[in-house]
């Protein structure tokens, strides 16, 4: 256990680490998408009303995210031939931000 944590309880296991975010959503946003884009507008300090209305984004985006990850032929990346891959079905839907 003294190896798993730092004197101030801080997890040291990079692996473990990543995978914890990923189980609870919590990994960051990818750039130049619209939940970073969502993101960086709520943490803004001039949009407090925007904080209200929208408290929480990066947990809602990773869940969406991984449904559409896990959803049968959009999140396929291309496997098969003649499947959507994913990035191309964002690209198409306008869903990213330059």
């Amino acid at each position: 256990m003294d190896k798993a944590f730092d004197a101030e309880g801080r997890g040291l296991d990079a692996d473990a680490l990543r995978e914890a975010n990923i189980t609870t959503f919590q990994q960051e946003l990818l750039p130049g998408t619209l939940g970073k884009a969502v993101q960086s507008a709520v943490s803004n300090e001039k949009s407090q009303l925007l904080r209200l209305v929208l408290p929480f984004v990066k947990t809602p985006t990773n869940v969406l995210r991984y449904g559409w990850k896990m959803t049968p032929r959009l999140g396929m990346e291309g496997q098969y031939d003649g499947g959507l891959s994913h990035s191309s079905v964002i690209r198409e839907a306008g869903l990213t931000v330059s």
